[in-house]
């Protein structure tokens, strides 16, 4: 065991890391429909985070102008840098029992946290913590800066809050981590996403006299038909082709006895690399035409981006060797249609990629757990992976 391997394994302390997540847990983040601005993720942040890291004697901690969290450690002015990037905000309670009580249960796997978001965000968040301690107490070692920021998303589906981030910082950086819940493997690329709304509009009268009016959601019904037989354009080697999905319908007025005069459709469109949003929304438009008597508008919702790193990335190749010397096997790499930050961050210039403990058939689910063993793994490849890069040699 090489002397850096041992320094991180003991630099991690299995019993105060389960403490940390335990009330990362029992303080709850939830996503509301006030998404980045709702009052118990900006307290979560404000309160919780900045007191764990205070007491960590870590310094450089401040909120950006939205209520992002930044912690900074080592050099600014070196050359080398490594930016984290975590999320606050969890999926809702919904109807899991307990989901905020943080509790340490036993499993066939051995000893596991039970609570909302700690497959999910919440474990990756207390890892990088970890790492951030851990770099922290060795800066005199290091040659580089870790730049670790805490978003107030998490489920939010838009690239707000990281944008808000990267532009307080002006952001430079080698190479990228978001911490989410991957299995413990490398997710090397991903689909994004643009939601579409489209809106229908008609004519409203007395549903006595239908006749009388053009009836919205007929023309929502033909809009969906339409959109079926739509073949989004592109094909990836590994994420495959794109996706279009219906995901939301809404009608007005809010009336009985009303022939609806509108109705608002949201649909799922994924983006492969390289996939613009706007292209997609074009196709849409296309597809549906004409569709008098019915006016139609097609608009751009929240948008995040796709994202690709090749093989030889720097990012895949550090992050590759700190698993490998952690866990002693091949590290794996796969790619996901799920859509989160790593796209914006590879637009910026910095090669991103999620990692995280946390098994992903775990996420949102009525027992979310994450085992023990599981989360030392990941703080110590965080902070071998940040301490070897950032180290001086």
């Amino acid at each position: 065991m090489s002397a850096l391997l041992k320094l991180v394994e003991k630099g991690i302390n299995r019993e105060d890391l389960m403490d940390l997540a335990l009330r990362l847990i029992r303080r709850p983040s939830p996503q509301t429909d006030q998404m980045e601005f709702e009052p118990l993720v900006k307290s979560f942040i404000r309160e919780t985070l900045v007191d764990e890291l205070k007491q960590r004697n870590i310094e450089d901690v401040t909120l950006d102008d939205m209520g992002n969290l930044i912690c900074r450690i080592g050099n600014k002015n070196a050359k080398k840098k490594i930016f984290f990037l975590g999320y606050a905000m969890n999926h809702p309670a919904s109807s899991m029992v307990d989901p905020y009580k943080g509790e340490v249960v036993d499993t066939v796997k051995g000893k596991a946290l039970r609570g909302r978001g700690i497959a999910e965000q919440k474990g990756s968040l207390a890892g990088m913590i970890a790492a951030a301690d851990f770099l922290n107490k060795h800066q005199d070692q290091l040659d580089g800066e870790l730049i670790f920021a805490v978003s107030l998303a998490g489920e939010t589906g838009r690239h707000l809050a990281v944008d808000n981030i990267c532009k307080t910082l002006d952001l430079k950086a080698d190479l990228g981590i978001v911490g989410i819940g991957t299995n413990g493997d490398i997710c090397q690329g991903n689909k994004g996403r643009v939601d579409v709304h489209i809106h229908v509009y008609g004519k409203s009268c007395h549903s006595s006299t239908p006749a009388s009016g053009i009836n919205a959601i007929e023309g929502a019904s033909l809009v969906v038909q339409k959109l079926q037989g739509l073949v989004p354009a592109g094909e990836h080697p590994r994420l495959g082709r794109p996706t279009l999905t219906s995901t939301s319908i809404k009608s007005f007025p809010d009336a009985t006895h009303t022939i609806q005069n509108e109705c608002r459709l949201v649909f799922d469109r994924r983006l492969l690399p390289g996939d613009e949003a706007e292209t997609a929304l074009g196709e849409i438009r296309d597809a549906l035409g004409n569709m008098d008597p019915y006016r139609i508008e097609v608009k751009e919702g929240p948008v995040t981006f796709p994202s690709e790193v090749p093989d030889d990335s720097i990012v895949i190749q550090e992050l590759r060797t700190a698993i490998e010397e952690i866990r002693e096997t091949e590290a794996k790499c796969f790619f996901s249609n799920g859509a989160i930050d790593a796209g914006y961050v590879n637009k910026c210039g910095i090669p991103a990629v999620m990692f995280g403990p946390g098994q992903m058939d775990m996420w949102h689910t009525d027992n979310e757990l994450l085992t023990v063993d599981d989360l030392v793994e990941g703080a110590r490849i965080y902070t071998y992976l940040s301490f070897k890069y950032l180290s001086k040699r």
